[in-house]
């Protein structure tokens, strides 16, 4: 069982992360084109590509996004370890 510093602890550091994760995904409306397309995309009816975020120097999680026109979709964020991404895992039809 966890002690109420360790919980609080744990909440920082999921609100730290969630910070980071934020503003490293605000970035991507900067340049998006300038990030790699997806190892999946090609299974779905439109590109999407990756973005590495995280906290510290070495991000373990991807956002993964797509471009409509001057929009930025970020259809998910996922730990770079998971398995391969398919067109089943996102509801984008509500975006369309």
């Amino acid at each position: 069982m966890l002690s109420g510093g360790q919980k609080n602890q744990s909440a920082e550091k999921a609100a730290e992360w969630l910070d980071a994760v934020q503003a490293q995904s605000e970035t991507i409306a900067n340049f998006p084109e300038s990030h790699a397309i997806s190892v999946e995309s090609a299974e779905f009816p439109y590109p999407i590509r990756d973005r590495l975020v995280g906290p510290g120097s070495r991000p373990a999680f991807r956002a993964v996004f797509t471009i409509r026109g001057d929009t930025v979709f970020v259809l998910t964020v996922r730990r770079c370890t998971q398995d391969r991404l398919q067109p089943g895992d996102i509801d984008f039809s509500a975006r369309n």
